[in-house]
């Protein structure tokens, strides 16, 4: 019944469609004799149409010329703004050579200050651990920094500090919301110091649920002052335990922020391992200091730090590819070997300073001749806007030995 039923809609919708396709067949038989005697009509009307179109476009050349140029104009302007508000500014670099030694020099023209503008999140231990001096110890190094980041806003004009302050045990606390410091009267350093010096330390540890504390808050304030430096700075003297997945995390997290890490360990039971790898993996190269050592105290560790990321320029690395690894080195630098490539870590530097170091050539450990005139240095950099940039200086040795600059390498212990 079902089927017979099924097969009876089958052949009325067939008629139906066989219907309705010759009533088409029909209408455009009974009017193609219309149609093809209106063309003529509809051709003439085009024609008219597009020859006033051409006298509106000839009547008002003026105007339209105009208008192109002026658009083109806009663009170009814009295109040239772009370009000066992404491109870096440049630091004056100098290399003076003669034989086997050069001297490289770096400084920031007086004539055209660079404002630090730098985003800094403290990611602190807040677990019981550090109840007592260390927790004080934080607190006194967070203070000096907010005294020292008040007084640069104060003078430096177009200076931009933010600082937020995140904190963790067992789980992530905000203990102060990243926050635009000013110059104003109204300036909100009293509410940020007594929020620091409120909270108080209990509980377990957990750096990976600090850290993505400190990322998101970022993540968010970047996305309304995007041409800033972001930075952290994780203090712990845990031993918490951290996977090299969630450590892969942090890092492509970090990479996409272009931010800084900076890992200061505190205590002999905080995990050197894990806060070491924390600081830098292959893919992500950060910092860490290791208060136990005797060089720093969680003050000075966090004083440098300071210094550093308000530095005019920051991540100024040498390298050469003319030059293989082992054949060339800089005095009282560090070294890192990425992918068989030397690279000399020249540090930061702040304004109205100058960076002088001395390069040297050991050409017993050439094995091929090597045309010093050949020779070349990459020289790159990342002002306090984030943007970075990258010189090309030249080897070029004179025909005379330079006295004077052996002099100062011998001094300088090269």
């Amino acid at each position: 019944m079902v089927s017979s039923i099924q097969n009876c809609f089958d052949i009325r919708a067939t008629y139906a469609a066989f219907n309705t396709y010759n009533r088409c067949v029909t209408w455009i038989r009974d009017h193609s004799s219309h149609i093809y005697s209106k063309l003529a009509d509809i051709v003439a009307l085009a024609r008219l149409h597009l020859l006033n179109t051409a006298y509106s476009v000839w009547t008002y050349k003026e105007w339209i010329i105009a208008g192109g140029v002026s658009a083109a104009v806009i663009g170009v302007a814009w295109l040239i703004i772009n370009y000066i508000r992404n491109r870096p500014q440049y630091p004056t670099v100098n290399l003076r050579s003669t034989l086997n030694l050069a001297e490289l020099t770096i400084q920031i023209s007086k004539a055209e200050p660079l404002p630090p503008n730098v985003m800094l999140s403290f990611c602190v231990d807040t677990s019981s651990s550090m109840d007592g001096e260390r927790e004080e110890a934080v607190k006194r190094g967070v203070n000096i920094v907010l005294d020292s980041a008040q007084k640069v806003v104060n003078a430096t004009r177009g200076a931009k500090i933010s600082i937020g302050i995140n904190g963790f045990n067992n789980k992530a606390r905000k203990i102060v919301k990243q926050t635009k410091l000013t110059s104003t009267a109204t300036s909100p350093m009293l509410n940020i110091k007594n929020q620091l010096d409120n909270y108080r330390s209990n509980g377990g540890t957990n750096i990976l649920a600090g850290l993505i504390e400190s990322i998101k808050a970022l993540e968010t304030n970047l996305k309304i002052h995007k041409a800033t430096l972001p930075v952290i700075i994780l203090l712990s003297d845990g031993e918490d335990n951290l996977d090299s997945d969630h450590i892969a995390s942090i890092h492509n997290k970090l990479n996409a922020l272009q931010a800084q890490l900076f890992v200061i360990g505190i205590g002999d039971r905080h995990n050197k391992e894990t806060l070491r790898n924390l600081a830098s993996s292959k893919i992500f190269r950060g910092t860490y200091i290791d208060t136990t050592l005797g060089k720093d105290t969680i003050e000075s560790a966090i004083s440098k730090i300071y210094s550093q990321v308000i530095s005019s320029y920051q991540n100024l690395e040498l390298t050469s590819p003319q030059l293989p690894s082992g054949t060339w080195s800089v005095i009282n630098t560090s070294i890192l070997i990425e992918n068989g490539q030397t690279k000399f870590v020249l540090g930061s530097l702040p304004e109205g300073e100058t960076l002088k170091k001395y390069i040297k050539i050991h050409g017993d450990k050439l094995k091929e001749p090597l045309k010093l005139s050949t020779v070349s240095f990459n020289l790159a950099f990342q002002d306090t806007k984030g943007r970075k940039g990258i010189f090309t200086l030249q080897w070029n040795p004179k025909t005379t030995i330079d006295n004077q600059l052996i002099t100062a390498a011998l001094k300088a212990g090269v």
